[in-house]
């Protein structure tokens, strides 16, 4: 863990239990804001004002039925798997965002396929934001990370197209222009934004990194450092006020990475 600038010494020692939830299964996600928490489990949506008792939303991003996962038709067939039908949980100045498929149908898909983007300003009721996915129609939605007010979405078009997107308030997104054949992972911090991905399908095994201050502008492709990951990987970065911190699992256990600034 990076301590931010400014932030107060913590050894991670200190942690108190307030109370056990009645949530009734496995919490994909969860955001506190706004005076209470939404939370997601087996994709139905809950709140709380009290982050402890929950119960569902009144209205809202809620499936009526889940079919068998075949995942998005361009992501190729390691994403015809399982997976969690709904996108994180966002934060937002006006309230709470969750992205979710456009038809009850896809709700058990994995990546995210083309969402659309629903709002609720206390997580209770909640409205379709986006008639369309603001991603386009051929999107799929890998990854999302926050910071400063910014999100920072990537995903792909196209089994060789990597894609990244930006917004402020969650609803609406801007393609940037950064050009890679697979997005990996982001994260956003104090250094500003790291991405991680790959810009040479031809070599299945290379891993590269790019960085940006706004998450529209990126200065990259730069080599990945040996041993941090792969292409076929999933890197887990951190970006915090002196250093990224990218987690790595592969086949011979857990790598972590400290990239300094």
């Amino acid at each position: 863990m990076v301590i931010g600038a400014g932030s107060p010494p913590w050894d991670g020692d200190g942690w108190a239990e307030v109370g056990r939830t009645n949530l009734p299964g496995e919490v994909q996600d969860i955001a506190f804001d706004h005076g209470g928490a939404v939370a997601l489990v087996d994709n139905i949506v809950y709140y709380s004002t009290d982050g402890v008792r929950f119960a569902p939303a009144d209205t809202g991003p809620i499936p009526s039925a889940v079919t068998r996962a075949v995942g998005c038709a361009i992501s190729g067939a390691s994403d015809a798997v399982a997976g969690d039908g709904t996108g994180p949980i966002l934060v937002t100045d006006a309230g709470f965002v969750i992205l979710t498929p456009p038809g009850a149908a896809g709700w058990a898909r994995s990546p995210l396929c083309s969402p659309v983007a629903w709002f609720s300003e206390d997580g209770r009721s909640w409205e379709q934001a986006t008639e369309v996915s603001p991603f386009g129609p051929d999107a799929a939605i890998r990854d999302i990370a926050a910071n400063g007010g910014r999100f920072v979405a990537i995903g792909g078009t196209s089994p060789d197209d990597g894609a990244v997107w930006v917004s402020t308030d969650g609803v609406n997104w801007e393609r940037s222009d950064v050009e890679l054949d697979a997005a990996l992972a982001v994260a956003g911090g104090d250094l500003g934004w790291f991405l991680t991905g790959n810009s040479d399908n031809n070599d299945p095994l290379a891993f590269d990194m790019w960085f940006s201050a706004d998450g529209l502008t990126w200065d990259g492709p730069y080599e990945g450092p040996e041993g941090l990951g792969f292409f076929y990987f999933r890197t887990e970065p951190s970006v915090g006020s002196d250093a990224i911190i990218s987690v790595t699992g592969g086949h011979d256990g857990i790598v972590v990475g400290r990239l300094e600034d």
